[in-house]
């Protein structure tokens, strides 16, 4: 498994994310960080003897859709997975995952449930696998999903975007393969005052990419796709998730 860290100064949440990942039950782990133009981070991975790793400290920041991008060109696991620097796995996340897609060799991603961490609405993001959904907003956290190294040659990040990147990047692995959900929490997501989910600041900001996302997804999707998605959003408009359902970082 090809685990993928994206930071920027931030030691001290890197280094609870390096040790939630030192913890991890799973040993066939190969570790990729890209320090998007922060100070170099050898130094904090030196306290980990993890078996194999790859750091790149890049000079100057490129974003987090093409630090994301990085990360995919450097991966050589047969799984990947994201781990941001301020967010966490717990000790069995990645035997999880890795067990699912083991035992479902169709299905090319799979995720579990995330709790949240700090000020927020919601308490978990831990929801069944919906395309219908997923086109109408992100449920599923970066971290939460195990998918095979197989669907980069088909999805990559699009470097346009400041966020939601994530977002995007789910829609087109949804385009090529199911998503099995895993009802299980096993990973922590962390708000913090950068975050969108807990920042109100920039609510105007999150409104504009995410009318770029439908954009951009309106001439991928077809009539009945659309009708399938308002469909669920009658059926669930009284849902908690649909008032607190957007999470950027």
């Amino acid at each position: 498994v090809s685990v993928m860290i994206r930071t920027k100064d931030r030691p001290v949440p890197l280094t609870r994310a390096l040790n939630s990942l030192a913890k991890q039950t799973y040993p066939y782990i190969e570790v990729n960080c890209f320090n998007d133009g922060g100070d170099a981070v050898d130094e904090i991975f030196d306290g980990f003897s993890f078996p194999r790793v790859n750091i790149v400290n890049n000079r100057e920041s490129i974003g987090r859709a093409a630090a994301a991008n990085a990360l995919l060109e450097m991966a050589s696991g047969e799984f990947c997975i994201f781990l941001d620097d301020d967010d966490e796995f717990d000790p069995n996340h990645i035997e999880t995952l890795v067990s699912a897609a083991r035992r479902n060799p169709n299905v090319k991603a799979v995720y579990s449930g995330v709790r949240v961490g700090g000020s927020a609405k919601l308490e978990t993001y831990n929801y069944s696998y919906d395309p219908a959904l997923l086109r109408y907003g992100n449920f599923i956290p970066i971290h939460a999903v195990l998918f095979s190294r197989k669907l980069i040659d088909s999805c990559r990040f699009d470097e346009s975007l400041p966020m939601y990147e994530d977002w995007d990047f789910w829609l087109q692995v949804s385009q090529v393969t199911s998503m099995l959900h895993v009802d299980a929490i096993t990973a922590t997501y962390h708000i913090h005052g950068n975050s969108g989910a807990g920042h109100s600041g920039i609510k105007a900001e999150e409104r504009k990419w995410k009318l770029r996302i439908y954009e951009k997804w309106l001439s991928k999707c077809s009539p009945e796709q659309f009708e399938q998605t308002f469909k669920v959003i009658e059926q669930n408009s009284n849902s908690s998730w649909f008032f607190n359902s957007d999470f950027t970082k």
